[in-house]
């Protein structure tokens, strides 16, 4: 659960939190931060966690040592055997916890993924950029690098277009057009 949980609060790559070591997290930190270190295009890049976040990581982290982990594996999300825990046991147990919580397939579409929390995390960003009355355009590239993109194009194919976001878009376009017209 705390790396189904850092996945849709940090929209990390599903691979970069499965490879993250203990030295990366940085929970002692003023601000809690993870260092993600030589992923996608060889970049690095300093996540900051939200203190929700960091605190059930930090209690996995409690929990990780007390079952003797810290000696088997550096591996932050490890397995029973001390190797980093697999893409598809990540993939299988969150299928499982999706089935379980009876989120039901679209027609023409699939269940939810594991990856759709890199999706949701980006949508609520704007969302919540737009709730806020700030410049989204200008964010764009912030966002970007947040996640690891090289571009802020990169980060747009994220965006899908859902009603909330497409909603708090039009709203933000609404007072930003009243604001032109006085």
């Amino acid at each position: 659960m705390a790396l189904i949980g850092l996945l849709a609060s940090s929209g990390l790559r599903v691979g970069e939190a499965l490879r993250l070591k203990v030295e990366e997290i940085r929970l002692s930190c003023r601000h809690p931060h993870l260092q993600v270190v030589q992923t996608k295009f060889r970049k690095s890049r300093l996540v900051p966690l939200h203190p929700s976040c960091a605190e059930k990581i930090a209690q996995y982290a409690a929990q990780r040592k007390r079952l003797g982990y810290d000696a088997l594996s550096d591996a932050f999300f490890v397995s029973e055997w001390g190797a980093h825990l697999s893409y598809r046991t990540c993939h299988q147990t969150f299928s499982g916890l999706a089935h379980r919580a009876g989120t039901c397939k679209r027609p023409g579409t699939g269940r939810p993924g594991i990856h759709s929390l890199r999706h949701v995390f980006a949508v609520s960003r704007m969302i919540e950029w737009h709730r806020a009355g700030i410049n989204v355009r200008d964010l764009v590239p912030h966002l970007s690098v947040y996640m690891g993109h090289v571009q802020p194009a990169h980060t747009y194919w994220y965006l899908t277009a859902t009603p909330e976001l497409l909603s708090t878009a039009a709203e933000a376009f609404c007072q930003y057009t009243q604001g032109v017209q006085q």
